[in-house]
């Protein structure tokens, strides 16, 4: 028990430090510690949340819907990467491809840490904090995609992002 509570957060690590490597090691491996890892960043941000709410229930429901709202997104999100991908004739596992996106979970903690800033004071810190888990969260999906479909970071990342760059697109062009 006490290994598998620190490979968890050893994973972690990686996927801050270096997820190519942690994405070569788990896409060969069976087991589902990405989607833990959402699990686990997902109910400690919304137990944040709740807890600057200062009220139980709404502490309670921002864990249920944060938690299913994730998961859903993830399971789309690896749906359409897997359609796309399929378009570029590369083949990938979809648990896996579900998995190993999961893990761009772990950056939640930095919005954790602007939450804690927004307590202190220093709300200010909150924007850039977010603006880079963005950011990042976006290089770790596409980093998750090449390695498990074999594709080039472009393909990768149309793979991972093109489908929503084109339906935000389509929306600012009907409304400008």
């Amino acid at each position: 028990m006490k290994s598998k509570i620190i490979n968890f957060f050893t994973d972690s690590a990686d996927v801050l430090l270096s997820p190519d490597d942690l994405f070569n090691f788990k896409s060969q491996s069976k087991n589902y510690d990405g989607i833990l890892t959402l699990v686990v960043f997902t109910v400690i941000l919304a137990l944040t949340l709740g807890i600057l709410t200062k009220n139980a229930l709404v502490t309670g429901i921002l864990i249920i819907s944060y938690l299913f709202s994730h998961l859903i997104f993830k399971i789309i999100q690896a749906l359409l990467i897997n359609l796309v991908t399929r378009l570029f004739g590369a083949n990938g596992d979809f648990i896996r491809t579900v998995n190993l996106i999961s893990y761009s979970s772990v950056l939640d903690l930095f919005v954790i840490i602007g939450l804690a800033c927004t307590v202190l004071g220093l709300g200010i810190m909150l924007l850039p904090l977010l603006i880079l888990t963005v950011t990042w969260k976006m290089f770790i999906v596409v980093s998750a995609v090449c390695r498990e479909y074999e594709l080039g970071i472009g393909k990768a990342f149309i793979s991972a992002y093109g489908i929503w760059l084109l339906v935000i697109a389509i929306i600012m062009g009907l409304f400008l």
